[in-house]
């Protein structure tokens, strides 16, 4: 089954009302086209797509030797394509001089319509070919970076980049690392450090670190405290962990988190005598770039992250 893009000719016209239909082609190309009009004797006709195909070959190459070679057909069937083309609609399309052929009238309306039609099939073929074999960009995230943060980015790059489908994995930074190196993701958002490493990496935003308290902890209506006050207070050491806001909640504890988070539940103070941060960046293969990995970098590295606070 095949898509079938058809235009209407108004009796003595050439105005157009566009018509898209369905049609079953065995031997035809994925894309199949035709021109449909009614002629002044109200009968049907049909002009086949290799038909103005044809046609406009024979005019950009001002011959039809040229024509058959920009079409890929022999010269006799081309000449049989454009002979049945002009019996059908009963008008002559083409000046056949010695040494060169040119449109008549009615061959330059016909022109304007067919490149028209030509470029509108193409770009139907390649939506089709979109759907049936979407691109996949994979990649992963690390789970501690705020969710809101990776959804905003990404709603930004598909509203750029809406043919490349994106597949989300999360994990720590060491499962990450590995589905790197095993080709389950192209690539990976998370936490940037100076090691040496064989992949390359770019850094797109940093994140300081602060104390976050419940909103009940006596320490939650300071706006900045120092380490020694932080002393014999319960402290929660995580350790990858996504439930920091519940467990802090519950133990009334302290703990150190990115100061990005958002969570209503939860204070953040900043430590006056205490800088610590985190680079975000991306990670990937330098030998298994692809178009659609470039673009995401390049998308990356302009991305205005204020954006997400706005947000």
């Amino acid at each position: 089954m095949s898509l079938c893009l058809a235009r209407r000719f108004a009796p003595g016209s050439f105005l157009f009302n566009w018509l898209l239909c369905t049609v079953t082609s065995s031997s035809r190309s994925i894309i199949n086209k035709n021109l449909y009009f009614k002629n002044k004797n109200s009968y049907d006709l049909w002009m086949e797509l290799y038909q103005i195909r044809h046609f406009v070959a024979v005019v950009e190459a001002g011959s039809f030797t040229k024509g058959a070679e920009l079409a890929a057909v022999s010269q006799p069937a081309l000449s049989a394509s454009i002979g049945r083309l002009e019996a059908e609609l009963k008008v002559k399309l083409l000046e056949r001089q010695r040494t060169k052929v040119t449109p008549t009238m009615s061959g330059y309306k016909l022109l304007t319509a067919a490149t028209e039609i030509l470029r509108d099939c193409s770009s139907l073929k390649r939506e089709l070919k979109r759907i049936s074999s979407p691109r996949i960009l994979r990649i992963g995230v690390l789970r501690t970076i705020a969710s809101q943060k990776i959804a905003t980015f990404l709603r930004y790059y598909r509203e750029v980049d809406r043919d490349v489908a994106v597949e989300l994995i999360d994990g720590t930074r060491e499962e990450l690392q590995k589905s790197l190196s095993s080709r389950q993701v192209e690539i990976i958002i998370t936490c940037i450090d100076n090691k040496p490493s064989k992949f390359s990496s770019q850094i797109m935003f940093s994140e300081k670190y602060c104390l976050v308290a419940p909103v009940d902890h006596p320490l939650a209506r300071r706006e900045s405290v120092k380490l020694e006050q932080l002393h014999d207070q319960p402290f929660i050491v995580r350790t990858s962990c996504e439930l920091f806001a519940d467990t802090t909640k519950r133990l009334m504890g302290l703990a150190l988190m990115p100061s990005q988070v958002v969570n209503d539940r939860i204070r953040k103070i900043a430590i006056a005598d205490l800088s610590i941060e985190r680079a975000i960046g991306v990670r990937w293969s330098p030998k298994r770039s692809n178009g659609d990995l470039s673009e995401f970098l390049v998308f990356a590295a302009a991305f205005d992250w204020s954006r997400v606070s706005a947000d």
